[in-house]
């Protein structure tokens, strides 16, 4: 007798009786397991990350572990974006618009605009305002360790342009600028074992403006070329005559 064919034309056909009745069977799916997410910074304190900072990964220490829940990956959310997010970007805080904080500004620039914006406020026609102005966050221009400030005021509403307090490196032809703080912070990473995540680190501690690490990598690129040419310069003047057979001296 030939075997029955589980499948048919007519099987999935309207009136159709399958071979176990239209009854359905209870399946025990049992108890499926928990992944928990953690935050950032409590997955940071749970593995070991080099100077890099790569996860240190040991396989023969996994397998011979206990068991335990198996961790997934953090994603960045508003609640924790990770350890230097509240240097990234300065919220309203219990002043409102003020700057939180410390900044690198250059001395001169910084007191020439805060006396110009002072100026301007007090010589207004038809304002009599007494009050002094201050920086504003929401004003604020962040270009990796400098930053543009706008003065404002808060008894008459005055606001100033935006003022560069840093210096920028000067160049031959059209284009931005570099500001000096990250130029010379280039040239510091240059030879110093310190790398990009230390660095944004060290700037966090210290309440700095934390540059991105895109920025970071971009002005290592535009500089390393321009700091080998400086040294192989350097290098050329250091360099002894040396005779010649002939009696002539050559580099």
């Amino acid at each position: 007798m030939p075997r029955r064919k589980l499948r048919h034309d007519g099987q999935f056909k309207a009136k159709n009786r399958p071979w176990n009745k239209g009854l359905k069977f209870r399946e025990h799916k049992g108890t499926r397991p928990t992944y928990p997410r953690p935050t950032e910074d409590d997955f940071a304190l749970l593995e070991e990350r080099d100077r890099q900072g790569n996860a240190n990964i040991c396989k023969r220490d996994v397998i011979r572990e206990e068991r335990r829940p198996m961790l997934l990956r953090p994603t960045p959310s508003q609640a924790t974006c990770g350890q230097m997010s509240p240097y990234l970007e300065d919220g309203p805080g219990e002043d409102g618009d003020q700057v939180l904080g410390y900044r690198i500004w250059h001395a001169g620039l910084a007191v020439q605009a805060c006396a110009k914006a002072q100026r301007e406020h007090d010589s207004q026609e038809g304002v009599l305002c007494k009050e002094l102005v201050r920086a504003s966050s929401t004003g604020e221009g962040k270009k990796g360790l400098a930053t543009s400030q706008t003065l404002v005021c808060d008894g008459c509403g005055y606001k100033s342009a935006k003022e560069n307090f840093y210096e920028e490196v000067a160049r031959d032809g059209p284009g931005g600028r570099a500001a000096v703080p990250n130029a010379a912070l280039q040239i510091a990473l240059a030879d110093n074992p310190m790398g990009v995540t230390a660095f944004r680190e060290m700037a966090a501690a210290m309440d700095l403006p934390v540059p991105s690490e895109a920025s970071l990598q971009e002005g290592a690129n535009r500089y390393s070329d321009l700091m080998t040419a400086v040294n192989a310069n350097d290098m050329k003047r250091w360099a002894k005559p040396l005779p010649s057979p002939a009696g002539k001296y050559t580099w």
